[in-house]
């Protein structure tokens, strides 16, 4: 299933907003509610996972579905 297609898990959602915000310079959520999502992924996910990781500007550091999905549902 693709991702435009379904729910984002909360590692997908952490990736999608990081990118929003560190490459696009666009954030789709307030800081706030980010820090809520990146709080509740680092509770499941274990310590080598991405969302442990800090973010990147770099637009290559970041999975080639996020570019699919903002074209899909478009941010502002």
């Amino acid at each position: 299933m693709t991702h435009s297609k379904r729910q984002l898990s909360l590692e997908d959602q952490v990736l999608l907003h990081r990118y929003c915000y560190y490459v696009l310079a666009n954030p789709l959520v307030s800081d706030a509610v980010y820090d809520q999502i990146e709080r509740e992924a680092r509770k499941i996910y274990p310590e080598d996972n991405v969302v442990h990781k800090v973010g990147s500007s770099l637009p290559s550091s970041y999975p080639d579905w996020i570019k699919e999905f903002l074209k899909v549902r478009p941010h502002g």
